[in-house]
């Protein structure tokens, strides 16, 4: 039941992105550079759990709409560092609102006091499994 809610949730959360031209996923790189600044990609990358080409893919579209910059990282030749830029900030304004709106149509089954009460069991499940990593699972599955 846990895994078909999710999926209606991000495919709700999907929907209610789109006019904005964002994908869930880049909502999140925004959200993450607005509170933590610049940052370079791979480090955006573990972050989020995201591989690099899914990133590098994320990023050339939010580069295209002009809400991040790719710039060289000071002292790492290598490294690009990604920058939110004035647009990002007015976007992921938006996205946010969209956000709390999206959220209250999908759970406007639930009265409020049963959402807050679902939200706290919810958070209370991810803290305790907070350090749970895939690749954790697949070693102790074999």
């Amino acid at each position: 039941m846990l895994h078909w809610v999710t999926e209606l949730g991000a495919q709700f959360y999907a929907r209610a992105m789109a006019p904005l031209n964002l994908r869930p996923l880049q909502v999140g790189i925004l959200q993450l550079l607005a509170a933590e600044g610049a940052m370079v990609q791979a480090r955006l990358g573990e972050k989020l759990r995201v591989d690099k080409a899914t990133m590098v893919t994320l990023l050339n579209g939010l580069e295209e709409q002009g809400l991040v910059e790719r710039r060289p990282h000071t002292s790492d030749r290598r490294a690009y560092e990604i920058h939110l830029l004035e647009f990002g900030k007015q976007q992921l304004r938006a996205a946010e609102k969209l956000s709390v709106e999206a959220a209250q149509q999908f759970f406007s089954a639930l009265t409020p006091q049963e959402q807050q009460t679902l939200n706290e069991l919810l958070r209370r499940v991810a803290t305790s499994n907070a350090s749970w990593k895939p690749s954790t699972f697949k070693k102790t599955a074999e």
